[in-house]
Order: C-alpha cells, then sequence, then structure tokens
C-alpha cells in the first residue's frame, strides 16, 4: 500500500508550451532602469593580484563581486520574463513544441554526462557525446548510470529515449522510455503525459507509466487538474488506477499549495487508496525557506513530514534539510531523517571550491577509521 501511495503522491510537472508560461507572480517595473546598469565600473582581478591583497581587501573585493553576480542574475531573469510577456502582448504562440521547417537550426553536440568517480585517468566522456536533434521530430537520447559501478567501469546500463510534441498545437505532452540491459534481465520503463489548459488559472494532466516491480510490471493511469484560487494558492485534485500483477488499487488525493511572503511556500496533501478490501490513508507535510530572490537564489531549508494509516497502524517519516554556509565558497548540507521507530539518519555534506578545505575534509574518513581503532584498542579491548 505505500507503493500505491507513493504513486498517488508523485508529483508529475505538466507541460506546457512556451506561451503558456505563468508570469503573473513576476514584475518588471525596474527593467528599464536596472540597478545592476547604474554601478560604476568594475575590473576583475587575476589569481596573482588577488593573492597581493589584504585579508580585509580580499572579503571586500569578493562581497562586491558576488553582490555584482547576484544582480546580473536578476536583470537576466527580468530580461527573460519581460521577453516572455512581449511575446504574449503580440499574441505569438512561440510553441517550443513545434517543428519549424523554415528556420532550420544545425545540429549541436549534446551536454557531457555526469560520470560515476573512479580512480581512472581517462576521461571516456567522448565515447558517450551524441549530437542534439536539430527538429523536434525525433527523439533525444540520454544514457542511465547504475549505482554499483566497479573502479574503471562507468556504469552505464541503461538509455533514455525522451520525445516532447504538441497535438494540434494545443495541447503539449511527453513520452520517456528508459531501457536498461544486464546479464539477467530486460528493462523497460514508460512513462507518457498529456496536458490540456483551462483559461489562465487552471490546466489538467493525464498520465501513463509502466515500471518494473521485483519480477512485475506495475501499470498506472493518472489524471489531476491543478488551479489557482488565489493569487499565491493552488489546489490540485487527482486520481489513480494502478495494475500490480492481480492486484488493482485506486486511490484519489487532494493538494493545496501556498505563498506566504516571497521567502516561504508550504504544501500539504491528502489522499486514500483502495485495494483488495484495505484502505491505506496518507498525508504529506512541507515547508520550504528560500532566498530572498529566490528563483534566482535558492532553498535554504526543506522540512516534510509524511503519514501512513493502513490496517490501523500509523507510521511516519520526517525530514529535515538545510544548507548552512561556513565561507564564500564552503558550505554543509545537513539532512535528518526520522521514522515512528525513532531510527533515523544524519547526514552531512560538505561542499567546497576551496582546494585547502577540500583536502581535509578528504582527511576526516581516515581520521574516523584510525580514531575507531584506537578507541576499540586500547578503551574497549
Amino acid at each position: 500500500m505505500e507503493f500505491f501511495l507513493s504513486l498517488l503522491f508523485e508529483k508529475k510537472p505538466h507541460p506546457k508550451l512556451s506561451s503558456d508560461i505563468d508570469l503573473n507572480g513576476f514584475s518588471d517595473e525596474e527593467d528599464e532602469e536596472h540597478e545592476y546598469d547604474n554601478l560604476p565600473p568594475f575590473s576583475p582581478l587575476t589569481k596573482s593580484q588577488i593573492d597581493e591583497l589584504s585579508k580585509e581587501q580580499k572579503r571586500l573585493y569578493f562581497d562586491e563581486y558576488d553582490y555584482r553576480v547576484e544582480l546580473l542574475k536578476k536583470k537576466q531573469w527580468k530580461e527573460q520574463i519581460r521577453l516572455f510577456k512581449e511575446i504574449e502582448k503580440r499574441g505569438e504562440s512561440n510553441n517550443i513544441y513545434e517543428d519549424d521547417d523554415d528556420s532550420p537550426t544545425s545540429p549541436a553536440l549534446s551536454q557531457d554526462i555526469t560520470l560515476p568517480l573512479s580512480f581512472d585517468c581517462d576521461d571516456p566522456v567522448y565515447r558517450y557525446r551524441s549530437l542534439e536533434p536539430s527538429s523536434n521530430s525525433t527523439f533525444s537520447t540520454d544514457f542511465l548510470s547504475g549505482s554499483n559501478g566497479w573502479d574503471h567501469d562507468y556504469s552505464y546500463d541503461g538509455i533514455r529515449l525522451l520525445k516532447i510534441f504538441a497535438i494540434a498545437s494545443k495541447f503539449p505532452g511527453e513520452i520517456s522510455v528508459g531501457l536498461r540491459k544486464d546479464k539477467e534481465e530486460f528493462v523497460i520503463n514508460l512513462d507518457s503525459s498529456v496536458s490540456a489548459k483551462h483559461g489562465d488559472n487552471g490546466s489538467s494532466l493525464a498520465n501513463f507509466n509502466v515500471q518494473t516491480i521485483g519480477n512485475q510490471r506495475a501499470y498506472s493511469i493518472r489524471g489531476e487538474t491543478k488551479f489557482k484560487n488565489f493569487k499565491k494558492n493552488k489546489m490540485t485534485a487527482g486520481f489513480s488506477v494502478n495494475y500490480l500483477g492481480d492486484t488493482v488499487a485506486t486511490g484519489v488525493k487532494l493538494e493545496d499549495q501556498a505563498s506566504i511572503g516571497k521567502r516561504v511556500e508550504l504544501g500539504a496533501s491528502i489522499g486514500a487508496v483502495r485495494a483488495e478490501g484495505g484502505v491505506a490513508y496518507g498525508a504529506n507535510l512541507e515547508a520550504k525557506l528560500m532566498e530572498e530572490d529566490y528563483p534566482v537564489g535558492r532553498a535554504l531549508a526543506i522540512s516534510s513530514l509524511s503519514l501512513v494509516q493502513y490496517c490501523g497502524n500509523l507510521a511516519f517519516v520526517g525530514n529535515l534539510q538545510a544548507e548552512v554556509p561556513i565561507e564564500r565558497n564552503s558550505k554543509i548540507i545537513v539532512r535528518v531523517d526520522i521514522n515512528n521507530k525513532m531510527s533515523g539518519r544524519l547526514t552531512l555534506q560538505p561542499r567546497t571550491s576551496d582546494p585547502l578545505v577540500m583536502v581535509l575534509i578528504g582527511l576526516l574518513p581516515f581520521a574516523n577509521c584510525i580514531l575507531r581503532r584506537i578507541w576499540r584498542k586500547y578503551f574497549l579491548a
């Protein structure tokens, strides 16, 4: 039942035409005279010049540099919003999913694929490069990597095909097919979605999903409708029908998402799934704290709570993830998980671009191993 509830609550983005992008929550009042354009000239320093600065001068220099970068991001974001609004006023569809044979584009190299960690000094990324299609009439390809790769093994065990399209230039959709093959099994996963817009405040989604669960295939049909009842409040109502072996599960859900100011987002969802005469109830609560300039900025903290009640038993899982800045180029991502059995996990993930800090972080596992050996040998003997 937990699996069927997870399928019910899984968030699916609604495919959109470029002319359907929601711009009501954004303002471009400062586009004509942006703060970035009024700044005095700034010349970036070379590494050798930065090394000659004092500690206080370095701090002032990097504070000014980060401030200008942030303003540049805001300016680019506002210019993009203004462009979309001009397209709306002219009534142009500018449909990114339509084929445009009158203005062909040249094929370009696809983005480099992120490789798993390896001790191999050779970079094999060129082996898996491909050309992005110049027209949306073909599938775009991507490689799937596994998590159990050995050294000198790039862990590519599958391929993903993606097709983005529009039906009658009004109903955008996408089809994604994942293929995985190893020595024992051949797995195919399919996910397809089509959406329809209802005025300026609503849209509906139809989704068909096929995935492999153990030795069985799970088929899922989902539908949902989103609508705005207030400027910063969105509600979603949906249903799902799932087939797994001889089991048929049906479910319904209701979601609500609201924004408080520019920095806080709250979300809540409830739902129920019926299968084989039993009913499971679920609820999700989520709170997100963001930077003031979001979405130009980033999310600082995300907390969530999931509850499931089935056969009189109540289970819950709580999560908290936060970013703690240390210095300009360093931060620690803290994640805390806990469940109803009072067991959980604390994860500390340091991230830095400072070479010295990276070396110190790399020494932590060795120091931890040495301390454990000393503790076991002299204190637990």
